[in-house]
């Protein structure tokens, strides 16, 4: 299993909502070969800080998603909700 994990700072608490709203609504509809489950949260110490999980059968799906215009497009939505960069990082399971 591959992780990607992503985090950002949103420029308000209803941004963040937002971003999360987004990370949702894509992923949902989302029929990439390899993609299992995403999950979006919000830090309760700082509700601008959002932690998305994203869980990916393979390399290959994860190398896929990363490059698909699907997820080109849900960065572009997300880009104005948030401050700075978006950290990304994706982590593979091992036994």
């Amino acid at each position: 299993m591959f992780l990607v994990i992503l985090k950002a700072c949103a420029r308000s608490r209803q941004d963040a909502e937002e971003v999360c709203r987004l990370v949702r609504h894509t992923l949902q509809l989302l029929r990439e070969p390899g993609y299992s489950r995403a999950i979006c949260s919000v830090c309760t110490r700082d509700d601008r800080s959002v932690f998305i999980e994203e869980e990916w059968g393979s390399m290959a799906a994860v190398q896929s998603w990363l490059c698909s215009p699907e997820r080109q497009k849900l960065m572009e939505q997300i880009e104005p909700l948030i401050e700075g960069p978006v950290d990304c990082a994706v982590y593979e399971e091992r036994a």
